[in-house]
């Protein structure tokens, strides 16, 4: 029998992914909530509210989904509780590491298909505005 417990990190990694995708649909909302045409707070500001919610959202995502691997895992018969920390510290690491290669995949496979521009297209206009 296998000390990985993949049903539990597979789970584990798309609870994190999910809860990421859901946090992080509230930044535009935040974004322009907290902006202004007027005169108003520093941009600087924006930037470290910003830096500090998207921090707030890895966080809490990936521990969301180490707690969901934590709670599938199957019970480590026969093992010392040095072993079973061991064991529990590692499932939680390749959860992070899948999501985050998970996270990385959707945002980067969109990315490539958006970035195929036709540039012969983009010369034509640009003669014609000439």
């Amino acid at each position: 029998m296998s000390c990985v417990d993949w049903p539990a990190i597979f789970a584990g990694a798309i609870v994190a992914v999910a809860v990421s995708f859901i946090a992080a649909t509230f930044d535009p909302a935040i974004g322009l909530s907290a902006t202004s045409p007027y005169k108003g707070l520093q941009p600087v500001v924006f930037y470290v509210a910003l830096g500090l919610w998207m921090t707030f959202v890895a966080v809490s995502s990936f521990a969301a989904g180490g707690y969901i691997t934590a709670r599938l895992r199957r019970i480590s018969e026969g093992a010392s509780e040095h072993e079973r920390d061991v064991r529990d510290s590692v499932r939680g690491s390749v959860v992070w590491t899948l999501a985050a290669a998970a996270w990385a995949a959707t945002r980067l496979g969109g990315r490539h298909r958006d970035e195929n521009i036709d540039l012969g297209h983009l010369e034509r206009l640009h003669r014609r505005e000439r």
